[in-house]
This record gives C-alpha cells, structure tokens and sequence, in this order.
C-alpha cells in the first residue's frame, strides 16, 4: 500500500506516570546510552540536544559574533601599538556602528520570518 498509517503507540496513566517508562519502540538511542543532564515534565536535555541540526545555526551566529568581535579587537589592538591612532579609531567607530546594526537586522529578519 502506498498510503499506510503509522501505528501509534499507546501509554497507560501509569506507564506514563512511571519513572522509569517503558522503551518507545520509535527510540533509536537505546536506554543506557541516554544519560539526561537535566529534566523538566518529560522534556530531557542531553548532549544530543546542543550537537543537533537544530542548533547548529545558533552556534554559527555566536561564534560568528564572537569571531568578528576578536578580530576588530585584535586588528584595533594591532594598529595601536603600531602607533596608527587614526586606523584604530576607525576600527573601533566601525564595530560600534556594525554591531547594533546587525544585531537589529537579524532581529527584524528573525521576527518577519516568524510572524
């Protein structure tokens, strides 16, 4: 058949209510690899939860964030010592303009895309 249902999987109150639930037959991370750092009503964070595909764009935007932010410091730092004030102030007046621009961009393009 091409159109098949999927066969649900049904919990009694007291399997679900249980602290240790019986095994989801959908589960793919058998039990005694699954080792929850914290919980709350059900939902459990693991290391899985943070190395996912989900979070991997979170991860890009800080660590671009944090790049960006050790670069311009670095490059300022750089023009300094060098004795090139003018060079450094421009840096500097350019990650302060750059940084709350982007950060308001990414939030309007965030909110456009959820709402």
């Amino acid at each position: 058949m091409i159109f098949t249902s999927k066969k649900e999987e049904v919990f009694s109150l007291s399997e679900f209510l249980a602290r240790q639930p019986k095994e989801s037959a959908q589960c793919k991370t058998p039990k005694h690899n699954y080792t929850p750092m914290m919980g709350f009503m059900g939902i459990n964070v693991t290391h899985h939860t943070f190395f996912s595909t989900a979070f991997s764009g979170a991860y890009w935007i800080v660590f671009g964030v944090a790049g960006f932010c050790l670069l311009s410091t670095l490059l300022e730092h750089i023009c300094r010592t060098k004795g090139r004030e003018d060079t450094a102030d421009n840096i500097a007046n350019f990650t302060k303009l750059i940084l709350p621009v982007s950060f308001y961009t990414f939030l309007y393009f965030g909110l456009v895309s959820i709402f």
